[in-house]
C-alpha cells in the first residue's frame, strides 16, 4: 500500500495572515506585521492534517498554535503641533503657560492651560513618553519653566521680564529612546497699571477757621505696581477751581496727586 498523502489546513484567526505548506511548515503569507494598534498581538491558528484520496477521509486531532506578535520600536513620539504660541504674567507665582483664543460661540476670548502632549503609536515600552525641557533660547536659564508630567502643562514660578519672548523646546521620549520635539514661545505680557478694587469710608469735620476737611480710608495690596490707581477724588463735573494737596501722612513722598483724576 502507497504511503498515505497528507494535505494540512489552517483556520482561525490569522489564517490570511499565516500559511503552512504541504510540509507541514507554518509561515508568514504577507510581506510584514505589526503589533500596534489597531492590529491584534496575538494570533491563534489551528492546523488540522487530513489524507488526501481516502475513503472516509480521514483527520488527524487539531492542534492549536498561538503566535505573539513581539512589538518593535518603529514610531517615535509626534507631537500634534510641532510650534506653539503661549503667553503669561510675568510675575504671580506658581502659573501655567496659558494660550489665548477666540471663544466664537460666546463672542468673547477664553484663556486654556497649553497642553503639551505626545503620542506614539507603539504599544507597552516603547509606547510610554517622558518629557524634559532641553533649550531654552538666548542663553536662557532652563530652570525658568519645567514641564508638569500629569497635567501635560509648561510652567513657571519665577518673575520673568516683561515684554520678552521665550522659545523653549520641550523633548518627547519613547521608552526605546526615540525623540520628538515641539517649540513653544512664550510671550511674557508687559506690565500695566492695575486699578486696585478699594473698599472706602468717608467722613468729614471742620476745622478751626470752618474749612471742611474730607477723609478718605481705603486699602491698597501690597502687590500693588508702581502707577496703581489707589483713589480717585471728585466725581465727573469739571473741576474748575478746586485743587487738591496731600497735607500729611505722605513724609517719605510716595503718594501723588493725579489732579486729571
Amino acid at each position: 500500500m502507497p504511503p498515505a498523502t497528507y494535505q494540512y489546513v489552517l483556520t482561525g484567526l490569522g489564517a490570511t495572515v499565516f500559511a503552512v505548506d504541504q510540509r507541514g511548515f507554518v509561515y508568514l503569507n504577507v510581506n510584514s506585521i505589526d503589533s500596534d494598534p489597531p492590529n491584534p498581538q496575538t494570533y491563534q491558528l489551528t492546523v488540522q492534517a487530513r489524507e488526501v484520496d481516502t475513503v472516509p477521509i480521514r483527520s488527524s486531532a487539531p492542534v492549536t498554535i498561538t503566535i505573539h506578535i513581539v512589538d518593535a520600536n518603529d514610531n517615535s513620539p509626534q507631537f500634534e503641533n510641532p510650534i506653539l504660541t503661549a503667553e503669561t504674567a510675568a510675575r504671580g507665582g506658581m502659573r501655567s503657560i496659558v494660550k489665548v483664543r477666540e471663544r466664537k460661540e460666546e463672542g468673547r476670548e477664553g484663556e486654556w492651560s497649553l497642553k503639551v502632549e505626545a503620542t506614539d503609536k507603539d504599544d507597552g515600552l516603547f509606547g510610554s513618553i517622558t518629557y524634559a525641557i532641553t533649550q531654552v533660547d538666548g542663553g536662557a536659564d532652563t530652570h525658568l519653566f519645567f514641564y508638569d508630567q500629569p497635567t501635560h502643562t509648561l510652567m513657571t514660578k519665577e518673575d520673568l521680564e516683561p515684554g520678552r519672548s521665550y522659545q523653549v523646546v520641550v523633548t518627547a521620549t519613547d521608552g526605546g529612546g526615540l525623540t520628538a520635539q515641539s517649540i513653544i514661545i512664550v510671550v511674557v505680557l508687559p506690565d500695566t497699571v492695575v486699578e486696585t478694587s478699594t473698599s472706602i469710608s468717608l467722613s468729614s469735620h471742620q476745622s478751626t477757621d470752618e474749612e471742611t476737611i474730607q477723609t478718605i480710608v481705603t486699602d491698597l495690596p501690597h502687590s500693588s505696581s508702581p502707577n496703581s490707581l489707589v483713589v480717585q477724588l471728585g466725581d465727573d463735573r469739571p473741576l474748575y477751581d478746586l485743587h487738591y494737596s496731600i497735607e500729611g501722612g505722605n513724609e517719605e513722598g510716595k503718594f501723588t496727586i493725579d489732579p486729571s483724576t
